[in-house]
């Protein structure tokens, strides 16, 4: 079960955009239209 605690974390970082990271306050609906635009 280790190995899940690591890929979590690690999936987590991958998945959301650069923008998302650094505004973490936004709503996914923000979140995509900052990677959008």
């Amino acid at each position: 079960m280790d190995h899940e605690v690591y890929l979590t974390p690690a999936l987590q970082i991958i998945e959301p955009p650069p923008n998302r990271l650094v505004h973490g306050n936004l709503n996914d609906e923000d979140a995509l239209a900052s990677a959008l635009a």
